[in-house]
């Protein structure tokens, strides 16, 4: 089956289709934005990080909702603004900004931090200025690493600690995660609307077949969810990649026509592994639980 428009869209959106991670944590973010009402007039995208991905779908998909995406990188700033006017998006504007510094931005009818908490070590001062930059009434979705999930360190060995923090330090992450409690604590006296741990087994197949065949083949993931949780057979998949794929030097990307296919049968994989957690079957039997999404109100 041929690529959709709209999936050669997202195939651009997420960095050529390198960005699998970008696109769930986007699908999971729709599948609560659906309960924000009224719609927003207003949406700050905090961290929107590189392309501003949220940012350009959300302005493409709701002309009438005026976008701000805010990232401290000028690169990613950049590459958003290159984005949206290439798909002539004029509710959608880019700023560098820091968000351990007052915003003045005037209010937000809903705000987005996305991945963004863990990489920042005075969060309280960001809720603060995330909360200053809400109005009242608003909505703030809140995505980032489960504390308490499989690769919690207290349940590692110490080689396996060591690589975690390797692995943390690379990517810039200065705490391991957080708990649903933890990030309404932060937000102390808002209404928790919705407040999910994430992830299943459909979903983490797509993550794992991407990164070992494509994305960087030279990186072994974090594997013990995939044995405890998944079907058995990922288990025995999981090993025989790691024999035939990882090597010394990760081999090129497919062509690019190859490599927008896969990527359309990896987002088509993690939209039916949410569609079945959120029906509750098989998707909530095999959940792994590596982030949590919190949706959030302010008092009005």
């Amino acid at each position: 089956m041929k690529p959709t428009d709209i999936e050669r869209f997202l195939y651009e959106l997420f960095s050529g289709g390198r960005d699998i991670p970008g696109y769930y944590r986007l699908r999971r973010f729709l599948s609560d934005f659906e309960l924000v009402r009224p719609a927003p007039e207003t949406l700050l995208d905090a961290g929107c990080g590189w392309g501003a991905p949220k940012s350009i779908y959300l302005a493409r998909h709701h002309p009438r909702t005026q976008v701000t995406g805010i990232d401290l990188s000028e690169n990613a700033v950049t590459r958003a603004e290159s984005l949206a006017r290439k798909h002539g998006l004029e509710n959608a504007r880019f700023l560098r900004r820091d968000l351990t510094l007052p915003l003045d931005l005037g209010l937000f009818d809903c705000v987005i931090v996305s991945d963004v908490l863990e990489h920042v070590a005075d969060d309280a001062r960001l809720a603060a200025n995330i909360d200053a930059s809400l109005a009242p009434g608003g909505y703030v979705h809140v995505n980032a690493p489960f504390k308490a999930h499989d690769y919690d360190p207290s349940q590692l060995s110490p080689a396996e600690r060591e690589d975690l923090a390797r692995w943390m330090r690379d990517a810039g992450h200065v705490r391991f995660g957080y708990t649903i409690d933890e990030i309404e604590a932060l937000f102390g006296g808002y209404e928790v609307v919705r407040a999910r741990i994430v992830g299943n087994a459909l979903c983490k197949l797509a993550f794992f077949l991407w990164e070992k065949a494509v994305f960087d083949p030279g990186r072994t993931p974090p594997r013990a969810s995939v044995r405890r949780f998944a079907l058995p057979f990922l288990g025995r998949l999981d090993a025989f990649a790691d024999r035939w794929l990882v090597r010394k030097e990760p081999p090129p990307p497919p062509p690019p026509p190859l490599n927008e296919r896969i990527f359309v049968q990896a987002i088509r994989a993690i939209d039916l592994g949410i569609e079945m957690e959120t029906r509750g079957d098989l998707g909530e039997r095999y959940l792994i639980g590596e982030e949590i999404c919190v949706l959030l109100r302010k008092p009005s």
